[in-house]
């Protein structure tokens, strides 16, 4: 580990410069839904509701929702939201630069990647507590022995940042469990400490609890709308491969070839970490890879595999030399995700990431109460907590809505105005050119560029408003 003179005068610096860069593109973000569902979550649900069903329609454990609740009580405005990620990415980047054990490029790079920097740091959502839960944990990872109830309490903390951790954190309590076993099988008893039997005994009924809390219920509509096949998990695996790591492409005949690039990295990186680090790749990473094969896959989902890999890389630190072939591997995966955060800057900085703003906005110069709009799909969720008074509403109940609101055309024919985003509006253009008719509805669009990577999924928060003029209006 380098401690040179040079190294501690530029940590200090790099570490303001972050944390500027975070808070300045941070304060220019429009949140999305997702970060607005969870806000609204903290803000009205009461603890019994989000203990009793809404970890489990939302599938993400209750941490994040309570470290919300925390800052709502100290009063924080929706506009700083990006702080609530923001500062924990902080605390893991200080930690990181200041005691990771990897040379001073990969401390000053790595913080500066796509999902540490932006996907995990100016996103609001429950992935924002990850990488600070790996760090501390990568520190008592190697002393669980001597810092035993550090290190499981660590494992907690992982396992309720989001499923996927629950799963990386669910291996890595395994790793500890076959090691204690190996022991008893070898005659050491006398090496297996109470307090570790103790520790591994509590993490085994908060995996158990864990599970029993995320358990989807078949009567949730996006449950009973999930309908598995083969060729869904063949296109979740296609997808997995290709657009999380070093490519960021569709599934579409243009991208063929950047896609078999990715693809094969996927696969060469996959066959080098299970030769060369088998425990680790079968315990942690491959339970991970079966999750995101078969539930609904998204592309910042493989963020968990690059941080389990850094876990990984960070206790065989030293103890392996690595080819040049591995070693150029990891720059181009450097390189790609560098260049996608220098994109995701310069688009959020100059673009609206969702359109809920500029759609609450024309609501004020129309004079449209919130009782009068009717939120149709779940991704115009974003409007709501710009939205104050009789009617507002809160959080979106998956049970009931599934991901559109159940309405039919009679009932929306009622309210001065409704908004859709555009991936309803192209499927559904027709029915929608109909009730515009009917109703007498003017139309305005409102886009936004809404994106991972460089996949441009601007459909889901472009807004589309249909309304009626005030003397026209029918109120709800």
């Amino acid at each position: 580990m380098q401690t040179g003179h040079i190294y501690k005068l530029l940590s200090p610096l790099y570490l303001l410069v972050w944390l500027a860069l975070s808070l300045y593109i941070g304060a220019h973000h429009e949140p999305f839904a997702d970060e607005a569902q969870s806000y609204l979550i903290a803000r009205d649900a009461s603890l019994g509701d989000l203990f009793g069903w809404i970890c489990r329609t939302e599938g993400t454990p209750p941490l994040w929702f309570l470290w919300l609740k925390l800052w709502l009580f100290f009063g924080l405005p929706y506009s700083w939201l990006y702080l609530t990620s923001v500062l924990p990415n902080f605390a893991a980047v200080a930690l990181f630069v200041y005691k990771a054990p990897f040379s001073a490029a990969v401390r000053f790079l790595f913080p500066l990647t796509y999902y540490i920097f932006y996907q995990y740091n100016i996103i609001a959502r429950s992935y924002a507590l990850l990488f600070l839960a790996l760090t501390v944990l990568a520190l008592v990872w190697q002393y669980r022995r001597e810092k035993t109830l550090a290190c499981i309490a660590a494992l907690l903390v992982l396992g309720s940042v989001s499923a996927h951790a629950l799963i990386l954190s669910g291996g890595l309590a395994g790793i500890w469990m076959w090691e204690e076993f190996r022991k008893y099988q070898n005659g050491d008893r006398g090496r297996i400490t109470g307090k570790e039997c103790a520790a591994l005994s509590i993490f085994t009924v908060f995996a158990v609890y864990s599970l029993w809390l995320l358990w989807p219920d078949s009567e949730n509509m996006y449950v009973q709308n999930y309908a598995p096949s083969l060729l869904f998990f063949l296109t979740n695996i296609l997808y997995m491969m290709a657009s999380g790591l070093v490519v960021s492409v569709w599934i579409m005949a243009e991208d063929w070839p950047l896609m078999f690039v990715g693809i094969i990295y996927f696969i060469l990186a996959c066959i080098w970490l299970a030769q060369n680090f088998r425990r680790a790749f079968f315990m942690l990473l491959l339970p991970n890879l079966l999750f995101m094969a078969v539930v609904p896959f998204k592309p910042w989902h493989t963020g968990i595999l690059v941080m389990t890999v850094l876990f990984i890389f960070w206790q065989n630190a030293g103890n392996k030399k690595y080819p040049p072939v591995v070693r150029a591997g990891l720059i181009a995966l450097f390189a790609v995700q560098l260049f996608w955060s220098i994109a995701a800057f310069i688009r959020d900085r100059s673009q609206p990431y969702s359109a809920a703003p500029a759609a609450y906005a024309f609501m004020q110069q129309e004079d449209i109460a919130p009782k009068e709009i009717a939120l149709v799909l779940f991704n115009t969720l974003a409007l709501r907590p710009y939205l104050s008074g009789e009617g507002a509403g809160s959080y979106w109940d998956w049970r009931r809505n599934g991901f559109i609101l159940r309405i039919n055309r009679e009932e929306l024919l009622q309210y001065r105005a409704f908004a859709i985003t555009g991936e309803f509006y192209n499927i559904f253009k027709d029915k929608m050119d109909k009730i515009q008719e009917l109703g007498g509805y003017k139309r305005k669009i409102f886009p936004a560029v809404h994106y991972f990577g460089l996949q441009d999924k601007s459909l889901e928060e472009t807004y589309y408003i249909y309304y009626r003029d005030k003397s026209n209006g029918v109120g709800k």
